[in-house]
């Protein structure tokens, strides 16, 4: 392979690993309507920690306008908590002109265990001379077998039409913990912007 096949292929894996601690488990579109980008969008993250929900909003916010769409986080202009009255939301958020609500809301943690097992492998025990190399056993060492823990958060994010009230468009995740809020946010959010675009509601 020549340097700009091994260039290309560096730039793939990049890409792809960028997505690697977000996994895609469900998809949904609304099939009876024509997908087509709604223009003005706020992002809405239903959460308590307000430095989570301002983390999500800006993120996801900026990667939707770097796609070229209008979008805005909530948090900028409008409270929306736990207490809020959706109808409230509604009219305000189509007061300020926006057409569609882009949410996002934890549904849990997932915990999974996996048990590696130990192995056996060989290795010479001594390298003193040439012929002891061969002529000498070799001596088993045996691995120790270790669990490997995975903490993973279960989110579903969903689109809706402000128009009509109508969800069109819905994708539920799992993104692995890392201990690291702001690389977690970054990674869920470019495989959900992928996976928005590739749908046709925004652009």
């Amino acid at each position: 392979m020549n340097r700009t096949g091994w260039a290309a292929l560096a730039a793939a894996a990049v890409v792809l690993g960028g997505c690697a601690n977000t996994k895609i488990t469900d998809t949904w579109k609304e099939p009876t309507m024509k997908a087509a980008p709604l223009g003005k969008i706020v992002v809405v993250a239903l959460s308590d920690d307000g430095v989570l929900k301002r983390t999500f909003e800006d993120t996801f916010s900026r990667a939707l306008v770097e796609r070229g769409n209008d979008a805005t986080a909530s948090y900028t202009f409008v409270k929306a908590g736990p207490d809020t009255n959706p109808d409230s939301l509604v009219a305000t958020l189509r007061t300020a002109g926006y057409s569609a609500a882009l949410t996002a809301r934890s549904l849990g943690e997932e915990m999974t265990e996996t048990t590696m097992q130990g192995h056996g492998y060989y290795m010479p025990q001594s390298y003193y001379q040439w012929g002891s190399y061969y002529s000498m056993s070799y001596g088993a060492v045996m691995s120790n077998t270790y669990t490997e823990r995975s903490e993973k958060v279960i989110v579903e994010a969903n689109l809706f039409d402000l128009s009509s009230e109508r969800l069109v468009w819905a994708v539920r995740s799992k993104t692995t913990k890392t201990g690291k809020l702001k690389e977690s946010v970054n990674d869920y959010t470019r495989a959900i912007v992928s996976q928005l675009g590739e749908s046709g509601w925004i652009k």
